[in-house]
C-alpha cells in the first residue's frame, strides 16, 4: 500500500469514518475511496485538499511529503485555545458566565458552517467573525481586538 493509502486509512479511522461515510461526505463512490486506500490510486489535488480538510490533516501529510499532520496555523490556534482556557479558568464567575454565553454563540455559528461543509457558509462564518473583530477593535484601543 502506498503512503497516501496508508495515511488515508489511518486518518479516516481516527476521524471515526468508514469508507462509505467518507465517500458520502466527499460525494464519491465508496470504490473510489477503496482505490485510494488499497489500490495505489492517486487523488486529484482538489480532491486531496478536500480529503485533508475533512480529516483535519495537511495534504503534505497525506502524500508523505511531511510527517507533520497539521499546519503551523492550526498549531498556533490550538495554543491560543489553551491560553484562552487558562484565562477563562482564572476569571471571576461573572466574567466566565459572559464569556461562556459569547462562546456559545460563536460555536453555534461555527458548528453550523462546519456541519454544512459548504465553502460558502464557511466563508460567510469567517467574514462574520472578522467583521465582529473589526467592530470590537476600536473599543480595545490597540486596533487588533485584543
Amino acid at each position: 500500500m502506498a503512503i497516501f493509502g496508508e495515511r488515508l486509512v489511518a486518518a479516516r479511522k481516527e476521524a471515526g469514518l468508514t469508507q462509505y461515510l467518507l465517500a458520502e461526505k466527499l460525494q464519491l463512490p465508496r470504490s473510489t475511496i477503496s482505490g485510494y486506500e488499497t489500490e495505489g490510486k492517486e487523488a486529484p489535488y482538489a480532491m486531496l485538499a478536500r480529503i485533508a480538510t475533512l480529516l483535519g490533516v495537511t495534504t503534505d501529510y497525506l502524500t508523505g511529503k511531511s510527517d507533520k499532520r497539521t499546519t503551523a496555523v492550526e498549531t498556533v490556534v490550538m495554543g491560543e485555545l489553551s491560553n484562552l482556557q487558562r484565562a477563562y479558568d482564572a476569571a471571576r464567575p461573572a466574567v466566565r458566565s459572559a464569556v461562556a454565553a459569547m462562546l456559545g454563540d460563536v460555536y453555534a455559528i461555527m458548528a453550523e458552517a462546519l456541519d454544512s461543509e459548504s465553502p460558502d457558509k464557511l466563508a460567510a462564518c469567517a467574514e462574520f467573525l472578522s467583521a465582529a473583530r473589526r467592530m470590537y477593535a476600536p473599543m480595545t484601543g490597540d486596533g487588533h481586538g485584543k
